[in-house]
């Protein structure tokens, strides 16, 4: 259930294909090769895949996407040609490539998609939990993870949705539209209400706690409930609202959040702790998440030329890292994702020295020591 990052005073429609949920093949579109660096920058898998998961083919980098880490329980999922697999962080492929979608593995379980059906498999590839043509084909692999053992699946001869164990028996009946995995244990589902949809939070037992009519979660057991494009609320995790009307919000982590009250002007960001108290603002045309202390933010380098420009404010909205970036991911195992004006990515330290030289087309988020690199290879038609 991420919520993505905020930007103003507008957001960039972007149109992007992502291979985590379908093929980018027939498409004529950038062509890469990846691999992954550690923190020294030392290319220690070599830039052999197609693909790796989480990897955007038509867009820019954009702090409006969701971070992306690629290692989750030693393994990353990867494409050879139009298929997919998972390797070992030695780069070793332990589960060969034979799968069209391939998830995340959380809590030892990997969501995949074969032959036109979705299953689960564990660690050394067998399977888990059978595979069905219509089990999750709507949630796709990235909305099919386990967390706090349950994971939302689609039943197979209809069109609702539950919460299954690891056995894949149902443990919360399949009597939702739609569904969102576990976290903090809590989840997001969507069912009819009279003559309208609604959202609801509910627990592991499958209580219903509240519902509103848009719901988002918000990290740290808050939520997002918007009542139109210009009017968000914080809510506790029994619904209660613990904020004004806000223009913007972004999700809570490290203990904070980044909001624009309604009525301000769309520039004046607040940096609010778990209670929405304001802690600190800054004048800002754009911020992320905070993570390990500090958050991408943006301005603009002119009026006559207003491109935005990132670099990092710390808690008390102070820039620690200058906005000279055309775009920044938040900051993992001490380093970030940053893209120079030269259109490269490398990775810089909290003082903002780079560590990692700029020559990368794209570049993820470190996660288990690694960070997946792509270099643009030239197109596919």
């Amino acid at each position: 259930m991420n919520v993505r990052h905020i930007s103003s005073p507008c957001c960039a429609i972007v149109l992007a294909l992502c291979l985590s949920g379908c093929s980018l093949f027939g498409h004529r579109a950038p062509k890469y090769k990846w691999g992954f660096v550690d923190k020294n920058g030392k290319l220690v898998i070599a830039q052999t895949f197609s693909a790796v998961n989480g990897f955007h083919a038509y867009a820019e980098p954009d702090i409006n996407d969701d971070p992306v880490q690629n290692f989750h329980e030693g393994l990353a999922a990867v494409a050879v040609g139009e298929l997919w697999g998972y390797i070992d962080k030695t780069g070793k492929m332990v589960i060969p490539a034979q799968f069209t979608e391939a998830g995340n593995f959380s809590e030892g379980l990997a969501c995949v998609a074969r032959d036109g059906k979705f299953g689960f498999i564990d660690k050394t590839g067998q399977t888990a939990i059978d595979f069905d043509p219509y089990q999750n084909r709507r949630l796709g692999v990235t909305q099919s993870e386990f967390h706090d053992g349950l994971a939302p699946f689609q039943e197979k001869a209809g069109d609702k949705f539950g919460y299954c164990d690891k056995s894949g028996k149902f443990v919360i009946p399949p009597i939702y539209l739609d569904a969102r995995p576990f976290a903090d244990g809590l989840a997001l589902v969507e069912k009819r209400f009279d003559d309208h949809y609604i959202w609801c939070v509910i627990d592991a037992a499958g209580k219903e706690i509240f519902f509103k009519t848009n719901l988002k979660y918000a990290g740290e057991g808050k939520f997002i409930e918007s009542l139109s494009a210009d009017e968000h609320y914080y809510c506790d995790s029994n619904g209660k609202r613990f904020s004004g009307a806000l223009q913007l919000a972004n999700s809570f982590s490290d203990g904070l959040a980044v909001a624009v009250n309604a009525g301000e002007f769309k520039w004046i960001h607040n940096i609010v702790n778990r209670n929405a108290y304001t802690v600190a603002t800054a004048t800002l045309e754009g911020a992320g998440d905070f993570r390990e202390g500090l958050c991408p933010a943006a301005i603009t380098n002119s009026r006559m030329s207003p491109v935005k420009l990132w670099g990092f404010i710390d808690r008390q909205g102070q820039w620690r890292i200058p906005a000279t970036y055309i775009n920044c991911q938040p900051f993992y195992d001490g380093i970030a994702a940053v893209t120079t004006k030269g259109k490269l990515s490398g990775y810089i330290n909290h003082k903002g020295e780079m560590v990692i030289a700029p020559k990368y087309n794209r570049a993820h988020n470190f996660s288990e020591g690694l960070a997946a690199v792509g270099t643009q290879q030239g197109l596919i038609d």
